[in-house]
């Protein structure tokens, strides 16, 4: 009787792994869609307002940053799931940047980094194009691991301010949330592919997103919004 249980919850076990292989990645797929669209009504604010309001244009930048860099990494590594959710980031990051841009006061700051992101971009694909895809993987996944860590990381940039005002308006709360959300998904389909340039800015988003999602429980947004930069 007791082998038979054994045999059965064997067999159970395999099954839930056997269907956590299938559904995971599409789960993946899922979580990186809501994560693109996760900005839009911050987005939205600021383009009714006419105003960047309290959002740091960082956050918005590194997003599109991220997806252009890793749809070159699916590229080189034929991952056609990485593609579909890249494109379909770099698109919606595209739109959310274009957005920020035409109320912020600070254009000559976009521009820097603007500039930078062209040239990193460019080397980048330089790569992807004349390097085998072990080194193209290394050249890409490196900058790619730092610009997805700079996307979560970046809105705590504001952090002092946050814990002195009281105020977590700065903190974009659907980016929060599914930083927590699609950085836990993403952490369980690296450790499927056994691919380090996953697991690991996906380890740190998730816990980036954690602090975020804390700060804002704890201190909440105002009713009215603060016209800041």
């Amino acid at each position: 009787m007791t082998a038979k249980m054994l045999e059965e919850t064997g067999d159970w076990s395999a099954l839930c792994m056997s269907f956590g292989r299938v559904l995971v990645p599409y789960l993946a797929v899922l979580t990186s869609f809501l994560f693109a669209i996760a900005p839009y009504p911050d987005v939205r604010r600021i383009r009714i307002a006419k105003s960047t309001l309290q959002y740091p244009f960082a956050p918005f930048f590194f997003y599109l940053m991220q997806c252009i860099t890793f749809l070159l990494y699916a590229y080189v590594t034929s991952n056609p799931l990485l593609a579909t959710t890249m494109t379909i980031g770099s698109a919606l990051g595209s739109y959310y940047v274009g957005v920020y841009y035409t109320y912020t006061k600070y254009k000559m700051l976009a521009h820097r980094y603007f500039l930078c992101g062209a040239c990193l971009y460019l080397v980048l694909l330089h790569g992807a194009i004349v390097k085998s895809t072990a080194e193209a993987k290394t050249l890409i996944g490196v900058p790619g691991n730092v610009v997805m860590v700079l996307t979560g990381v970046s809105p705590l940039t504001k952090m002092p301010d946050i814990i002195r005002r009281n105020d977590a308006s700065p903190l974009p709360v659907g980016m929060s949330i599914m930083n927590v959300v699609a950085g836990a998904i993403w952490t369980i389909y690296g450790i499927m592919l056994s691919d380090i340039v996953v697991i690991f800015p996906n380890v740190i988003t998730t816990i980036v997103g954690i602090i975020q999602v804390s700060l804002i429980l704890i201190y909440g947004t105002p009713p009215q919004e603060k016209h800041i930069v």
